[in-house]
């Protein structure tokens, strides 16, 4: 997925304007989940680290998401703006030899899943997230091996991997009896809330549950072992989380949205 350009079908992953509200070093999305429920989620991102990932508060359950390992210190952002559904941070090289842009993008998924948006409301079941984060190096050959880490209160949970070649035009989720060559967790939270959590199956070296304690490390290992000069490689993850009358299914099918979405735009 080297130097990626691809548009983004509008009917799969749209553009939302106005999802992020940013106040002085944080900025934070809110879902609203269904019409039927009283669970609400919040997303919220600290922006003068966003390295240190974000927090997702979804009813009484409350999830350290995506945090980023740091690299050196000088890992405090360059720049950090909102742009439609977009929060983007840019990171400068300084002690370590790679540039580093990360963009957290809301996911409508009633557009991903083809159903009409009531004109601007975010009344869905599921809140979405797709992290988006790109790598660049002017080392002639460097080894970058980012890792990504949550940390979920979870009461249970399954694993999933990737049926069907990179190729083919729609693939699907099993369930897996092999941790580390699985891409999909699906969790049930201590508080009842459900999530999801995966990556896109080629840019995942491992996944790894350190410890069975809660809230429990979820730490997912990018396929980035190796970097050229001047080739971006870009990784791609997701989130999405329901209330408690959320079923697994729902969640599945979100997840097989994201694992046959066109790669995403992100200049």
């Amino acid at each position: 997925m080297d130097k990626i350009n691809h548009e983004i079908p509008i009917a799969s992953f749209m553009s939302l304007n106005s999802v992020w509200k940013t106040l002085e070093n944080s900025s934070t999305a809110k879902w609203e989940l269904g019409e039927a429920e009283t669970t609400s989620a919040t997303l919220t991102v600290a922006t003068d680290t966003p390295l240190s990932g974000g927090t997702l508060q979804v009813g009484d359950d409350t999830v350290s998401l995506l945090a980023l390992e740091k690299k050196g210190e000088g890992d405090l952002p360059l720049d950090t703006y909102v742009r439609g559904s977009d929060l983007v941070a840019r990171f400068n090289s300084q002690g370590h030899p790679f540039d580093r842009e990360v963009y957290w993008r809301v996911i409508d998924c009633d557009a991903a899943q083809g159903s009409v948006q009531q004109e601007e409301s975010a009344d869905d079941d599921l809140m979405g997230v797709e992290l988006i984060y790109s790598l660049q190096t002017d080392s002639l050959n460097s080894s970058p091996a980012p890792k990504v880490t949550s940390l979920v209160p979870m009461k249970s949970f399954k694993v999933f991997s990737v049926v069907g070649a990179s190729t083919d035009a729609n693939r699907s989720w099993k369930a897996s009896d092999d941790l580390a060559c699985s891409q999909l967790l699906v969790a049930t939270l201590a508080g009842g809330a459900k999530l999801a959590l995966g990556a896109f199956p080629s840019d995942l070296a491992s996944l790894e549950i350190e410890n069975p304690k809660s809230p429990c490390p979820v730490v997912f290992h990018l396929n980035s072992d190796f970097l050229e000069k001047g080739v971006i490689r870009r990784t791609r993850m997701f989130v999405c989380c329901g209330g408690p009358s959320v079923d697994e299914a729902r969640l599945i099918q979100q997840a097989t949205a994201f694992l046959n979405s066109e790669i995403p735009l992100t200049t």
